[in-house]
């Protein structure tokens, strides 16, 4: 099934989204838990404590999306602040790399039908990996998270 050439991303407070889930990770940061979840539609991330959540889908998600073009290389840097953290995501579209070694992922999925999407916790922050061969890219995102004193 081929995608259309522009998805979805949003980075912000809390919203309804729902979508199928396919593998699921916690971990703190501070004193504030994480969810990241692989999802039908890409994947999210969430903290229900600071109100917070990034979401990156093939389909529209709210009237705030940023929409990002599969068919031009890109790269983009957002912003966002919520309750003292600072949330720094640089997004890239690029040529898919071919042999991406997944292994070293904490959370993985194989679409079947060369799609692939993969988060990696880091220590301050987490990436992800969303391929589309029907584009021939890949979409790379980096959010590192900044605390204030009072979350550490």
């Amino acid at each position: 099934m081929k995608i259309d050439k522009n998805v979805y991303f949003r980075m912000g407070n809390l919203i309804d989204f729902e979508a199928k889930v396919f593998a699921v990770s916690e971990k703190f940061f501070g004193k504030h838990n994480f969810i990241f979840k692989i999802i039908g539609k890409s994947h999210r991330v969430e903290s229900k404590s600071l109100n917070f959540s990034e979401i990156f889908s093939c389909d529209a998600i709210s009237d705030e999306n940023e929409i990002i073009d599969l068919e031009k290389n890109s790269e983009k840097n957002i912003i966002y602040q919520s309750s003292g953290n600072i949330f720094k995501l640089n997004l890239k579209v690029q040529p898919i790399l071919e042999n991406r070694n997944f292994s070293d992922f904490d959370l993985f999925h194989d679409f079947k039908n060369g799609s692939y999407t993969g988060i990696k916790i880091l220590k301050n922050g987490y990436l992800t990996v969303h391929t589309y061969p029907e584009y021939f890219s890949e979409i790379l995102t980096k959010t590192l998270i900044e605390q204030s004193d009072e979350n550490k």
